[in-house]
């Protein structure tokens, strides 16, 4: 049962120890803080979707459960094989974006940090609508943004990096030694092949 703000005055007098004055301005504060850090629990039955992807060649599955207004409330990742790094990192970014949810962090601001997050693994992924992810958590909070927040989030596009492919930079150094490599004899076996006709 939550305190008003009298007794909550009450008890910042006598276990704190603060004057009545004191106490009686910080007792609505304290309790709109209180109020705010109680965790909604979700009903032992909730509808929930289920999402396959795969970004980078590592399949993984996004489960989001609901409250029954349709807000996202708990998010489960599966991710790699159990027991290992990818799998642990996965069920714990799952845990703590549930964990956030439940406690009445918005959605929009949890995954607007992992928006265009940068490390391996990344690259082509298998959804139509999101064709390029930079990571594993910019995949999950675009995808997160474009079922529970807006289509927009799909749309954007991830910091483009101008490095040719490694096999296209090879084909380019190739081409360009042999192209050097025939520019300078021709030069130089002008001279010889005069040299041997004077002869």
């Amino acid at each position: 049962m939550k305190d008003s703000a009298s007794e909550l005055a009450e008890r910042l007098q006598r276990e704190v120890g603060l004057s009545r004055r004191t106490s009686k301005k910080l007792a609505p504060a304290l309790q709109n803080v209180m109020h705010r850090a109680i965790r909604e629990k979700l009903p032992s039955e909730r509808s929930s979707i289920t999402h396959k992807f795969s970004v980078g060649g590592h399949e993984g599955y996004i489960t989001v459960g609901m409250y029954p207004d349709g807000r996202p409330a708990e998010v489960f990742i599966r991710l790699g094989k159990p027991g290992s790094e990818l799998a642990g990192f996965a069920d714990t970014l799952g845990s703590l974006i549930s964990l956030s949810l439940q406690y009445g962090l918005p959605l929009k601001p949890i995954i607007d940090t992992m928006i265009n997050t940068r490390f391996e693994p990344s690259g082509i992924t298998s959804n139509p609508n999101l064709r390029f992810v930079t990571s594993i958590p910019d995949y999950i909070s675009r995808w997160l943004g474009g079922r529970f927040i807006s289509s927009e989030y799909l749309k954007l596009e991830p910091i483009s990096v101008s490095v040719p492919p490694p096999k296209k930079r090879k084909a380019e150094q190739k081409k360009h030694i042999q192209t050097s490599e025939s520019e300078q004899p021709t030069a130089d076996t002008g001279g010889i092949e005069k040299g041997t006709k004077q002869e």
